[in-house]
């Protein structure tokens, strides 16, 4: 869960940088250790006036958040996101405070702390992808998660490394919307916020990322190797366009959905982020 929703997250903080009708395709491809979080999505991006809509083509392993059937539509006048589902015909709305929310409501109930983070960012100089200038920046970051699941403790030790190429040239690309730079993204988890704040920082003036490269190495207390993953993504084409309006509107007639369940009595929302 907790990878699906910053997932999200960095499609959003993207394209908030855009405000000039634009589209892009996208793919992107998980190998991991653990073959259950394998994973290859091939995706198409529309953003115009600050909204984003992202529609999946290809998703070689489906969930609720990745599938055929499923696309993201992000309101930035609203800065909600919906999860639409045109097979079951549902709307899933989420606020970006409501994630963040999420994020920080499980770790507190799964008692999450983190320690021991460092963070570093390496200019590797400039490259060219798709006739682009571009920086390639090297983010490295390691920190110690331990958790408690009731009775149940585990420690894990984290690192990551990132290699980044963004432009500044991306025909489209402008300022960071205003109404994201001013706003505090915070989860209520002093830890969690932390990190989200060191990573907003790294991630400064880099430009649009037309290509990722994620890797991840969870080791045990002792320093034995638990999991490894590298995500990779990449920007296959991308061009400015003027977008139709209804391409960022809500189709009429859908359920809306809550991504938590409610309570039985009374219908009160649990942690109260949606």
């Amino acid at each position: 869960m907790k990878r699906s929703v910053l997932t999200v997250l960095l499609v959003i903080f993207a394209a908030l940088s855009l405000n000039a009708g634009i589209v892009w395709k996208t793919k992107m491809l998980v190998d991991s250790s653990n073959k259950s979080q394998r994973n290859e999505v091939l995706s198409t991006t529309f953003a115009q006036n600050g909204d984003v809509r992202q529609q999946f083509e290809e998703v070689k392993k489906k969930d609720t958040l990745y599938s055929n059937d499923v696309y993201w539509l992000y309101k930035s006048k609203e800065q909600m996101l919906y999860i639409v589902n045109d097979k079951e015909k549902t709307i899933t709305p989420m606020s970006l405070d409501g994630l963040l929310q999420m994020a920080g409501a499980l770790g507190e109930l799964v008692k999450i702390t983190i320690s021991d983070s460092t963070s570093n960012i390496e200019d590797l100089g400039t490259e060219t992808l798709m006739n682009l200038p571009c920086t390639h920046v090297r983010i490295t970051r390691d920190y110690t998660m331990n958790m408690k699941i009731t009775i149940i403790k585990k420690t894990m030790i984290i690192n990551e490394v990132r290699d980044v190429w963004g432009s500044q040239k991306v025909d489209g690309l402008d300022e960071v919307n205003a109404a994201y730079l001013g706003k505090a993204f915070r989860t209520g988890h002093s830890d969690l916020d932390e990190l989200i704040e060191k990573e907003a920082k790294l991630m400064q003036g880099i430009g649009f990322p037309l290509k990722t490269i994620s890797k991840q190495i969870q080791k045990n207390k002792k320093g034995k190797v638990q999991g490894e993953s590298t995500t990779t993504t990449e920007v296959l084409s991308i061009e400015k366009k003027a977008l139709e309006a209804s391409l960022f509107e809500l189709p009429v007639g859908y359920e809306k959905i809550s991504l938590i369940p409610e309570e039985k009595e009374g219908g009160k929302k649990p942690f109260g982020i949606f």
